[in-house]
């Protein structure tokens, strides 16, 4: 992996933070680039596990990592930069961005496609644990999608930590402390793909994370009526699916690729 002299990094503007560091724009050789500073209470095993996932992606769904730097012991990630924003940016900055159906089936898909490719990177796969909006940035005129911050993914085979993610977004296995694996991210896709619809915060009638969890211990999940962009039946089930209590009864990553792949879309038209 590429190992960068900090001198020929300009930082600039802060654009937003991740699990580890905030994210500044900033200049590399004359490119645009994203640098995550890494904080300083973040331990080394942790930095390392954020770079060697980056660094082992290669997929146009995956931010694209340049390399690393280091200033006054402080670690750096240089990264692809997006003009977009995040997606999370998009629903909820003002004034509204007016979108369709067909950009919520084009992002849905592109962030199912980067995670399938996670989940089937040899040799070994590898768990997002905390996809949402915030975690997917938008490029291309609000065209591309590519998801970011690797600070809590976990190799398949690792042991498992409990409460990984956010609250919202987490699938009942995971705060609960049970063994999990892939499927924790289809759910966090499924609640994604129900935002997307609803505009709104899943369950943001809450006022704290642990009745968050308890509602959705109880099998409660974000309401499919009056959602504020008309959803097909079709991905009414898939987000059903995708968001079961039992993970073995949830879609896996390629399924979900699948099924979106059977909408059409005029790309053209697309852009934001």
């Amino acid at each position: 992996m590429n190992t960068i002299d900090f001198e020929q990094i300009t930082l600039g503007d802060e654009i937003g933070s991740g699990s580890f560091g905030k994210v500044y724009q900033a200049t590399y050789r004359n490119k645009n680039v994203a640098v995550k500073r890494i904080n300083l209470n973040v331990s080394d095993e942790d930095f390392e596990r954020e770079f060697k996932q980056l660094s082992r992606a290669n997929h146009i769904n995956i931010i694209f990592l340049h390399g690393t730097a280091m200033n006054q012991d402080v670690h750096y990630l240089v990264m692809e930069y997006v003009d977009g924003g995040s997606l999370f940016k998009l629903l909820y900055s003002m004034p509204r961005a007016t979108y369709t159906i067909n950009h919520i089936i084009n992002w849905a898909l592109q962030a199912a496609k980067g995670v399938a490719y996670l989940h089937a990177m040899t040799p070994k796969a590898v768990i997002h644990r905390d996809l949402k909006p915030h975690n997917m940035l938008l490029d291309n005129k609000h065209r591309s999608l590519k998801i970011c911050d690797f600070g809590t993914v976990r190799y398949l085979s690792s042991m498992m930590t409990k409460n990984s993610g956010t609250a919202p977004y987490m699938a009942p296995e995971v705060f609960n402390g049970q063994k999990y694996a892939e499927k924790c991210d289809v759910y966090s896709w499924s609640i994604t793909l129900w935002e997307l619809f609803a505009r709104k915060i899943p369950f943001s009638d809450c006022s704290n994370e642990l009745i968050v969890c308890q509602r959705v211990e109880k099998g409660i999940r974000p309401a499919l009526v009056d959602l504020e962009i008309e959803c097909p039946a079709g991905l009414k089930n898939l987000m059903n699916d995708g968001w079961q209590t039992d993970p073995q009864l949830r879609p896996t990553m390629n399924d979900i690729v699948e099924a979106l792949s059977k909408y059409p879309f005029d790309f053209e038209q697309l852009g934001i």
